[in-house]
């Protein structure tokens, strides 16, 4: 255990977009470099449905589920929509603390609407 605290040294900010030609593959959110302390993860879309996203960790190679997350149609881009945290339903609305070398990964489960993007994009902080 340490003898003192230990915060975040630099502010880690990183997105990724996700259209039609995206299809479901997997998009790469953030690499770890030395550790990294997840705040928020907000999504927005400017799909005319809703949008399931899967998100993912990569850890030695190999990926493990988070979980889901239902991105309502126009969500934080439509003006009646409000954006939607993921890290909330991801994480009981609590941060996230991944290793070094982890890589958080978001893809839609079915393809998006033709023409139409989701943005998300991560907050947070590098040990």
């Amino acid at each position: 255990m340490a003898e003192k605290p230990i915060f975040p040294g630099v502010i880690a900010n990183a997105g990724a977009s996700i259209s039609n030609a995206s299809g479901t593959t997997k998009q790469i959110l953030y690499t770890a470099a030395v550790g990294l302390r997840v705040d928020q993860i907000r999504v927005c879309s400017t799909d005319t449905a809703a949008v399931l996203l899967v998100f993912s960790l990569g850890l030695s190679g190999t990926d493990y589920p988070l979980g889901e997350v239902l991105i309502p149609a126009g969500a934080g881009t439509g003006g009646s929509t409000q954006w939607v945290d993921a890290l909330a339903m991801l994480n009981n609305d609590e941060s996230m603390f991944l290793e070094s070398a982890a890589v958080l990964k978001v893809n839609a489960k079915v393809a998006v609407t033709s023409g139409k993007t989701i943005s998300v994009t991560l907050f947070g902080g590098d040990y």
